[in-house]
């Protein structure tokens, strides 16, 4: 597997933040192309690591981060877009691969949830007072 697969797919997943940092409000499908960026992103990354050593992961606790808020989540995206400021950097050795790794699976933590969370809003906005959707 070649590192510029990695880089392509980090550079869409870094577009799609932007795009959704862009917005004001929460669109539910920019949250869901985020997600789905991320998992592919993160894919690529383990196929990179394969029978690679695990150590010296500085960022491990990224992978334990969950979403609290719109707000919060902003954050983290902004945080993690500022820490790859040159991709080809973090990706020069199996360390640095970890680290993205720890961080790619942050966002994908936080935005399923956020994802999640905007879709039983919606849902529930859906269904009425009644509690029952409409046909």
């Amino acid at each position: 597997m070649a590192i510029a697969e990695v880089h392509v797919r980090i550079g869409k997943l870094l577009a799609a933040i932007d795009e959704l940092l862009e917005t004001s409000s929460t669109d539910i499908r920019l949250i869901e192309r985020v997600v789905d960026l991320a998992r592919w992103s993160k894919l690529y990354i383990d196929l990179e690591l394969a029978y690679k050593p695990y150590r010296d992961v500085r960022d491990a606790e990224w992978t334990t981060r969950k979403f609290t808020t719109e707000e919060s989540a902003r954050k983290l995206l902004v945080e993690f877009r500022d820490t790859l400021r040159d991709v080809e950097a973090s990706t020069t050795g199996h360390v640095e691969q970890r680290n993205l790794r720890a961080r790619v699976e942050g966002v994908l933590n936080v935005t399923q949830e956020w994802w999640k969370q905007s879709a039983e809003k919606k849902q529930g906005s859906a269904t009425g007072a009644g509690g029952t959707r409409p046909a």
